[in-house]
C-alpha cells in the first residue's frame, strides 16, 4: 500500500479515523492508533475515550449481573 499524500512512498500504518495509508511523515502516533498529522488527531482521541468508556461500563454489568445471580441463587 502507498501512502495517501505521496503515491511513490509506501504507507508504514493506517489512520484510525479515516483508514488512509500513511507513510512515517504523515501520520502521528498516539496512544492506541495512528492519526493523520492534521486532520484526524482530535478523532481518534475521541473513538480511544469511546473504547475505554465501552470498556468501563463492560465491567459494571458484569458486576451487576454476579450480583443478580448471587441473589436470586440466595433467595431460591
Amino acid at each position: 500500500m502507498k501512502c495517501y499524500n505521496h503515491n511513490e512512498i509506501d504507507a508504514v500504518g493506517i489512520c484510525k479515523n479515516c483508514n488512509k495509508g500513511l507513510c512515517t511523515s504523515c501520520n502521528t502516533e498516539l496512544t492506541n492508533g495512528i492519526a493523520c498529522t492534521s486532520t484526524c488527531i482530535e478523532e481518534v482521541n475521541q473513538i480511544n475515550l469511546l473504547i475505554q468508556k465501552s470498556k468501563a461500563s463492560h465491567k459494571t454489568a458484569i458486576g451487576v449481573y454476579m450480583r443478580s445471580a448471587y441473589v436470586t441463587f440466595t433467595f431460591g
